[in-house]
């Protein structure tokens, strides 16, 4: 289901926000819309790597989640001063208020939803998820329903435009959203 929500933007966001789940597909669909409409594409787990000089599921591993949160929260303001760029987020982004409120202000923020069940999917031989990391397969998939059920009405909440990246192609989903984008940018809703 593809759903854009009332919002006023009367000044023109600059930025492409993808908020979801681990494994929802916002760096492949980020990159296929920097790519096809010269935008920048930027990530923040990339921004956070880079600052810190750890890989994400290090700094969880020496660190904790916590300590990550707060990079990811000094991330968002790095991203923040992005002009015409698609920012793809952590999935985890959306627990902290002040990020989205930030993210809000600076970008048309869009939720790539996903179902549990396709999300494990996608996720069940993947190693790099520090939230998933050395469970067995009836635990990750546990693991991504509790996550999922945390945080999809955070998701929700946020979101200026939600669609489901499940069955549609990258590159079609990447037009939908740069479509809804500029609708936005120019006064319109097309799907209220």
């Amino acid at each position: 289901m593809n759903t854009t929500k009332p919002r006023n933007l009367a000044e023109h966001k600059p930025n492409i926000i993808l908020i979801g789940m681990m494994g929802s597909g916002k760096t492949s669909v980020g990159t296929a819309i920097g790519n096809k409409h010269g935008m920048i594409f930027v990530d923040t787990d990339t921004v956070i790597e880079e600052r810190s000089g750890m890989l994400i599921s290090q700094i969880f591993e020496e660190y904790g989640e916590t300590y990550f949160r707060e990079l990811e929260a000094q991330a968002a303001k790095v991203v923040a001063g992005c002009k015409n760029a698609v920012i793809a987020t952590g999935g985890g982004i959306i627990l902290n208020a002040k990020n989205m409120a930030l993210l809000r202000k600076i970008g048309f923020v869009v939720y790539l939803q996903l179902e549990p069940q396709q999300l494990y999917n996608r996720l069940k031989t993947d190693t790099s998820r520090p939230l998933l990391a050395n469970l067995s397969n009836r635990a990750k998939q546990a693991k991504i329903n509790e996550i999922f059920s945390r945080r999809a009405p955070l998701y929700q909440r946020y979101s200026d435009f939600a669609i489901n990246n499940s069955v549609i192609p990258i590159t079609k989903v990447a037009r939908m959203i740069f479509n809804e984008y500029k609708n936005h940018a120019n006064g319109e809703n097309s799907h209220n």
